[in-house]
């Protein structure tokens, strides 16, 4: 059976917008825009509030790999308080709208234990998925790529209430899943074909639903089950705008 449930638009901060000098009003930004340039501004840390982006990189000969994706109400950029290098860009994938944070330094971090948290989580939930994702790329068949990548997106999207009576937003044409995946655009077809037809999987004008159940038999190993944590559960999801550096 497709599974859905009640979601909302987007992901909202609690605060109202201008409130707190350290973080930015409402920036809206178009699909392709650079969010975070790859040789990165340190401390350029940004609350995703609707729409989705990646981290890629664009090679010399025009491929692309999508390293990760950001979701509304993910910190984007956590790295970059510690100025480490990258080859990647941080792109609104879908039009996006997002709030920065005022710069930061370590030292920021370090005299507010609420502030360091909340990153350390976020950094850890995005060095999971992009191990995750390195797992699938050198062991996983390219149905148990597909399976696990639909199967992670409607958990992370399930998380925030942004998962409807209908399913949920999936803003990537098959290149880009392609790319995210390393697979070909023809691979990825096929293998929605073939999930369509079983009724695993129903893809309608850019919006998805899934049969939960039967993609994890075919996902196997490499779908990353929900937390069941209460305490990472409660960091993960406590409003971002409580988390402004301090001092």
């Amino acid at each position: 059976m497709l599974e859905t449930s009640k979601a909302q638009s987007s992901y909202m901060t609690p605060f109202p917008i201008g409130s707190d000098p350290g973080v930015s009003a409402v920036r809206v930004a178009p699909a392709g825009a650079m969010l975070i340039a790859p040789e990165r501004c340190q401390g350029s840390i940004l609350f995703l509030r609707s729409g989705w982006a990646m981290r890629s990189r664009e090679l010399s000969d025009g491929r692309r790999s999508i390293i990760d994706l950001f979701l509304p109400g993910d910190l984007v950029g956590v790295d970059t308080i510690f100025d480490m290098p990258s080859l990647a860009a941080t792109v609104a994938l879908s039009p996006v709208t997002y709030q920065a944070m005022a710069p930061l330094q370590p030292a920021d971090v370090s005299r507010n234990p609420e502030l360091a948290a909340s990153l350390a989580y976020a950094g850890r939930q995005e060095r999971l998925r992009v191990e995750a994702l390195a797992v699938m790329l050198a062991r996983a068949t390219a149905e148990e790529r597909i399976s696990a990548f639909l199967l992670n997106l409607h958990a992370r999207l399930l998380s925030r209430g942004l998962v409807s009576a209908t399913g949920f937003r999936l803003p990537m044409t098959q290149v880009q899943i392609a790319d995210h995946l390393g697979l070909t655009v023809v691979h990825v077809n096929r293998v929605l074909r073939q999930l369509r037809e079983r009724g695993f999987v129903s893809l309608i004008r850019g919006n998805a639903a899934i049969d939960s159940a039967g993609l994890v038999r075919l996902a196997r190993a490499f779908h990353i089950a929900p937390s069941r944590d209460p305490e990472e559960d409660a960091l993960g999801n406590r409003p971002w705008s409580s988390f402004t550096a301090s001092g």
